[in-house]
């Protein structure tokens, strides 16, 4: 290793531990928050009567109920600690990725990409083909309710 190899590396290694004290020291000035909420909802939501909504549906269901009896979405306070229950969670998330509304952007994508190759390995690509069939249909669906269409040949018009 030459003296500007060396000196490179100990300048990168530098900047990179400004850079995340920088950051911790951003975190620790940053106002603690503890809700995104107003007094008012913090008030409603400890009242003893409250009910718990899905998290996809937004039907209220019974605090006991392990799974919504509108949307069949697990509820159960216990599904990130029951691998049975966790079966469902993920496959709901998975399901989404190729039938559902999303918000479409290379995050989402990504994850609906690296969540499929741990789950399913070699059909992965299967899972692919589907997902990139709903991001298009996301995605023109998008471009007409703005009132763009797009040609034959792919380029885009306005109306």
């Amino acid at each position: 290793m030459t003296p500007e190899d060396k000196l490179l590396t100990v300048t990168l290694v530098g900047f990179s531990l400004w850079g995340c004290w920088q950051l911790i020291q951003w975190f620790r000035k940053a106002p603690v928050t503890p809700n995104p909420w107003d007094e008012k909802t913090e008030e409603s939501l400890n009242q003893p009567d409250a009910m718990p909504l899905c998290r996809r549906c937004l039907e209220s269901h019974h605090p006991d109920a392990r799974y919504c009896s509108n949307c069949g979405l697990p509820v159960d306070s216990m599904v990130p600690l029951s691998p049975f229950h966790q079966v469902f969670a993920l496959g709901d998330v998975l399901l989404t990725g190729t039938q559902r509304r999303f918000p479409v952007n290379w995050l989402t994508v990504t994850g609906f990409v690296l969540l499929s190759m741990i789950q399913y390995l070699v059909f992965a690509p299967f899972y692919w083909f589907f997902l990139l069939r709903n991001v298009r249909r996301l995605q023109t669906e998008s471009l007409s309710s703005h009132g763009i269409n797009e040609n034959s040949s792919g380029t885009k018009e306005h109306e």
